[in-house]
């Protein structure tokens, strides 16, 4: 592996698509369209910049554990070095903050939330209860950036695709969280009831939606297909880790998914497939590139 490769699995970059879904859904379900294109795609960069820096500080912050349980990592394998990494992170930390400026002048506020989050739970909240939680809280966060570039004000309603983003993020972290783990869990289960619920709230949102369901609700048929089978064979493994940790990127993929499914039940299939379409570069990049 050479270096650039390193630090292109360091940032996780087969993910970096399903943070720039976030924002494209967020802001067509705040009702965006028009002129407003480039400055989606500018704050989609955004986000993934946010993503890349967020998931390499969670490797400077694992380095200790990594070196053990992750050896092959970037890090412990001394392709990059730990001080290196720390300063890119904050380099993209600084970057998304200053182009949220430029792109709207609210944004900043969010990014910064959203960015202490981000720091607070690689720095030790992913190992408490409430990682999950704020994991969730992340992603849901993460829509806010779309909604900015659609709405001059906030509408509540926006809070319910974006909690059940949160749930299905929040459910996924509890098995991320694990997937080192030798034996299984408790949690899983819960982890699991987690995910489905969120699918199955998708597709329900699609059913009882003024538009025509069909197209949301297959949608979420395929959502809980692709998530589904794949959750019930990392619960039921004897061993956990190895299909754990190919489970976490089908569950990761998922979150287009779950986008576009919401997004099919507000604005129609056309701008369901639009979201979903973000999901290409994942499936390609993914074969290349391990996504947790």
């Amino acid at each position: 592996m050479n270096r650039a490769t390193a630090w292109l699995r360091m940032a996780r970059v087969a993910n970096l698509p399903t943070a720039a879904a976030d924002v494209l859904a967020g802001f067509l379900l705040a009702g965006g369209a028009g002129d407003d294109w480039h400055r989606v795609a500018a704050m989609m960069g955004v986000s993934m910049a946010i993503y890349a820096a967020g998931v390499v500080l969670n490797d400077v912050c694992d380095a200790k554990s990594d070196a053990v349980q992750r050896p092959e990592r970037p890090i412990p394998s001394g392709r990059i070095d730990r001080g290196r990494a720390t300063r890119v992170a904050t380099v993209l930390f600084v970057c998304a903050i200053a182009g949220a400026w430029l792109i709207e002048r609210r944004a900043p506020w969010d990014v910064l939330a959203l960015i202490a989050c981000v720091i607070a739970y690689d720095a030790g909240l992913k190992r408490s209860i409430a990682g999950p939680i704020v994991m969730g809280l992340c992603r849901a966060a993460n829509w806010t950036l779309g909604w900015h570039l659609a709405a001059s004000t906030l509408d509540v309603g926006l809070f319910v695709p974006a909690g059940v983003v949160g749930l299905y993020v929040a459910s996924v972290t509890v098995f991320a969280r694990r997937e080192n783990a030798s034996r299984k869990e408790a949690t899983h289960w819960i982890a699991m009831a987690g995910i489905l619920l969120a699918a199955s709230a998708a597709a329900w949102v699609g059913i009882r939606s003024d538009r025509p369901p069909e197209a949301a609700a297959v949608m979420g048929a395929l959502l809980m297909l692709a998530v589904g089978p794949g959750t019930w064979r990392a619960i039921r493994a004897a061993t956990a880790a190895p299909q754990l940790q190919s489970a976490v990127g089908l569950w990761v993929s998922g979150i287009v998914l779950l986008d576009a499914v919401l997004v099919t039940a507000s604005r129609g299939i056309g701008y369901g497939l639009m979201v979903a379409a973000c999901l290409l570069p994942t499936l390609v990049l993914r074969r290349q590139f391990a996504m947790s």
